[in-house]
């Protein structure tokens, strides 16, 4: 049987088997009766902090899953440069300016930013509502 350890402010300590336990005294963990869990119901990160009951979200999750869409974005701005650069009927709305405008703002959708990795902050595209 595998249990998970948690400091008293929630923040993961980590799984141990065997009769195990963690050898970090500062840390001083405190095994939590619920977290004698199945897979489903274990951190997928070491990030995650327990919220008595149930998960955070991984800080470090989160900000790979920006990561991969600031770079999806960035193919999307490049293509649609090249669309208006070459007069293609197919392009979004915007002008260049704004389709720059907007990769300015994803350049600076990292760490550092106040609201990253939070998604509800992401950079907007150049307004498409009129497609």
């Amino acid at each position: 049987m595998t249990v998970h350890f948690v400091r008293p402010d929630g923040s993961y300590v980590g799984a141990y088997g065997d009769g195990a336990h963690p050898s970090d005294d500062d840390a001083a963990p405190v095994e939590v009766a619920q977290l004698v869990c199945l897979e489903h119901e274990c951190p997928a990160y070491a990030d995650q902090v327990w919220l008595f009951p149930g998960w955070s979200d991984s800080p470090r999750a989160l900000q790979i899953t920006e990561d991969t869409w600031r770079k999806a974005e960035m193919a999307v701005i490049a293509d649609q440069l090249l669309r208006l650069e070459d007069g293609d009927p197919t392009v979004m709305a915007g002008d260049a300016k704004a389709w720059r405008d907007y990769r300015i703002k994803l350049r600076a959708w990292d760490v550092g930013h106040p609201h990253f990795p939070d998604s509800k902050h992401r950079p907007v595209r150049p307004d498409t509502s009129s497609d």
